[in-house]
């Protein structure tokens, strides 16, 4: 924890996230859950449940205009895509800008990497709200170096883009001591996040020791930058470690079936911002 403390300085105040991620996340750990105590809880917050009838309202679900009440949100767009949204909305919340950072292209990767790992998840039998959460985190400590370590940011910067996450995980280490998935862990240990997801989050470096959750956490996020960097995609599978492809049973034609969804997926969260 040592070298973090120049990170988690107690004298600065942390990024914090809404009540309502907490307990939205609490709540539905459970599928005894009542739909109707989700909803009550989505309406205390007026930005989270605004941002939820926006995502109903996107040209994904073909309601433009039609959808007012969070309850009608809610029923269209089902509790899996309501959990991802409220969990979204909450993280953009807490880091709405972080200079030398493009942040529009730092939750297209994120969201990416997201609806990605959710998907090979989902085939393999894995938690893929689980899935979602780690892709979707993964990038915080990146955001929180560049937000309390300026100076080193910078010169990391200088040797790695900020969002190939996989490369910047050595040059971190020998400037900091540590990396961005470190920060990202232990600020998850502080938000009171599941340790399945800090797990997978803390093994990204290593996925030949990672779980499952921690493979899948590496392929959706080499998944995402390759996407973001312009790699065709034909050519994606072939960047992939081909052990870790392996283990995940992917496959170009698996790939091209799952572009689509989550393009349009994250279309629907990035637009409705």
């Amino acid at each position: 924890m040592m070298p973090l403390n120049k990170v988690f300085d107690q004298t600065v105040k942390l990024p914090t996230i809404p009540q309502v991620v907490y307990d939205l996340v609490e709540m539905t750990r459970y599928e005894k859950t009542d739909l109707s105590d989700i909803i009550d809880l989505v309406r205390r917050d007026q930005t989270i449940a605004a941002k939820v009838i926006r995502v109903a309202n996107s040209s994904f679900y073909g309601e433009s205009g039609r959808i007012a009440s969070v309850e009608r949100a809610v029923n269209l767009v089902g509790l899996q895509t309501l959990r991802t949204t409220v969990i979204t909305s909450g993280v953009m919340s807490a880091f709405p800008q972080v200079a030398g950072i493009s942040m529009g292209n730092y939750w297209r990767h994120g969201l990416t990497s997201a609806y990605m790992g959710a998907e090979i998840a989902g085939t393999l039998g894995v938690d893929a709200e689980e899935a979602f959460t780690a892709g979707l985190m993964q990038g915080l400590g990146v955001l929180l170096i560049q937000l309390r370590l300026p100076a080193e940011a910078k010169q990391i910067g200088t040797l790695v883009h900020p969002l190939d996450l996989a490369k910047r995980v050595s040059v971190e280490r020998e400037i900091l001591g540590f990396s961005h998935n470190d920060v990202t862990a232990e600020l998850l240990l502080r938000w009171r996040f599941p340790q399945s997801v800090r797990t997978a989050i803390a093994d990204f470096p290593e996925p030949d020791r990672a779980a499952i959750l921690g493979k899948i956490l590496r392929a959706s996020s080499e998944y995402s930058w390759y996407t973001l960097s312009g790699v065709r995609e034909e050519l994606i599978m072939a960047s992939l470690d081909s052990k870790l492809a392996s283990a995940l049973g992917l496959s170009q034609e698996r790939l091209e079936r799952l572009r689509g969804p989550v393009r349009d997926a994250v279309d629907a969260i990035v637009i409705s911002s």
